[in-house]
């Protein structure tokens, strides 16, 4: 009994060849970070279950200025955007053994929109403060320098 189970184990690893796979290809996330026009913008997805060679394809309705590139198991999203606007697309990845996984993304461009204002009406000697307001993030950073070499500063949402 024993000879005819290791016999059957045997010719079971002999017909399934050794890429059979019940693995699936995926990604691990599809977010993307959002980015600014004029600003460098560099970001990654990573494929899990990769059993064989990647190929990555799609990427077309990327935003204007950035391009995709693929090495290995990850795929990177680089450039610096030059239009704002919101913007969808996929990327496949497709592994030689494994098969194929779908992202299905998005990115928002925005403009970087920053305000620099300051005064000195303040009535304290020797005051001099910076107010950063940037609308698209809606948040004001202010920083203040005082006599004898007191700084503050602090960051504000709305």
């Amino acid at each position: 009994m024993r000879r005819k189970f290791c016999a059957l184990a045997t010719l079971l690893l002999i017909l399934i060849p050794a890429s059979c796979s019940w693995a699936s290809l995926e990604f691990l996330g599809e977010d993307l970070m959002d980015g600014y026009v004029g600003e460098a913008y560099s970001d990654f997805l990573v494929v899990d279950g990769k059993r064989g060679t990647i190929t990555w394809s799609g990427g077309g309705g990327l935003p204007p200025g950035l391009s995709m590139s693929g090495n290995g198991d990850t795929v990177y999203i680089t450039g610096t955007p030059t239009k704002e606007g919101y913007y969808t697309f996929t990327i496949r990845a497709t592994d030689s053994i494994v098969g194929s996984a779908v992202a299905y993304c998005s990115i928002i461009i925005d403009k970087l929109s920053v305000s620099i204002t300051s005064s000195f009406s303040t009535g304290i000697k020797n005051l001099i403060y910076h107010v950063i307001t940037v609308p698209n993030q809606r948040m004001h950073c202010i920083s203040a320098r005082f006599n004898y070499g007191i700084e503050f500063s602090a960051v504000l949402r709305e």
